[in-house]
């Protein structure tokens, strides 16, 4: 499916609203913020807007864990509650 570039700078400034409110909430360091800034709205775009609640809920019930061990390179992994995971799994299905 195509979008116009209207549409995508909407829902790139809608997004970048969600992420904010992701990365108070989760406390977030910076550099994970501006990644979230386009992986949501590209997940968006890849499975269709009508997933953009879904998917939205998806990123805010599911935290990123980042382990810091004093390197330079941030390591993160997340956990998945199985209901969201089946809930995505049959509506992308």
């Amino acid at each position: 499916m195509s979008y116009d570039s209207d549409f995508i700078n909407q829902l790139f400034e809608e997004e970048k609203v969600f992420c904010n409110h992701l990365s108070d909430k989760y406390r977030y360091p910076s550099n994970i913020m501006h990644l979230l800034y386009v992986i949501v709205p590209a997940f968006i775009l890849k499975y269709g807007i009508q997933y953009k609640p879904l998917l939205e809920k998806c990123f805010d019930c599911v935290p990123i864990i980042i382990h810091d061990n004093q390197d330079k390179i941030y390591q993160a992994c997340y956990f998945s509650k199985h209901n969201l995971e089946s809930e995505l799994h049959f509506a992308l299905n």
